[in-house]
């Protein structure tokens, strides 16, 4: 059991995560004061700065999380997973892994994907992920050759396309399980978008 005083700091930590989300939503981060965070998170400014700094500190905290969690996925993710898996009634490992931690950390990705979230936090994903996915493309060259694309259009169109479809997900309140849009991720993947199998 963990002391009272790491819970309440745990909650403190949760109660000003939320409130800067909530926030930036209204208002956008530049105008989100630490007073407004204190008081939406119902704390006082002496918990705030035993925390953080500033807001700054605060938001690349969140940010840095979610990052290392997305980049763990994506490191134990191989591009031959998907091109091996046939079954289409099945959601593949890899979407399915992605799917579920979007899921998670809905609230969080759903702010930073919209309008008032932080386009640079998108742009390094698709920048990082397709170095990731290029990278375990070299010495595939069996592979490489039956690609209907060269690789780097191919996978700027995988990224995109697949972060499009979660980003419109997430804005419709995740009204589908991460299994169904996993499935549904998999099957555009091995059929195509206009398949009508």
């Amino acid at each position: 059991m963990a002391p009272v005083g790491d819970s309440r700091k745990m909650q403190s930590e949760f109660w000003l995560r939320t409130a800067l989300l909530e926030l930036i939503v209204e208002k956008g981060f530049e105008r989100v004061t630490i007073i407004d965070l204190c008081k939406r998170a119902g704390v006082n400014r002496g918990t705030f700065y035993l925390h953080y700094a500033d807001k700054y500190e605060l938001y690349d905290a969140m940010k840095q999380e979610k990052w290392d969690g997305l980049m763990h996925l994506f490191q134990q993710s191989h591009p031959r997973e998907i091109v091996e898996q046939t079954d289409t009634d099945l959601p593949n490992p890899i979407p399915l892994r992605i799917c579920r931690y979007f899921f998670e950390h809905a609230d969080f990705f759903r702010v930073i994907f919209g309008p008032n979230g932080d386009p640079r936090f998108v742009q390094r994903f698709r920048e990082q992920v397709s170095n990731m996915i290029a990278e375990r493309f070299r010495g595939m060259s069996e592979m490489t050759a039956r690609l209907p694309a060269p690789p780097h259009y191919l996978i700027a169109y995988v990224i995109n396309a697949n972060l499009g479809l979660v980003k419109h997900w997430l804005e419709d309140e995740c009204s589908l399980s991460p299994e169904e849009v996993a499935l549904m991720l998999t099957r555009i993947m091995k059929n195509g978008p206009l398949s009508l199998n």
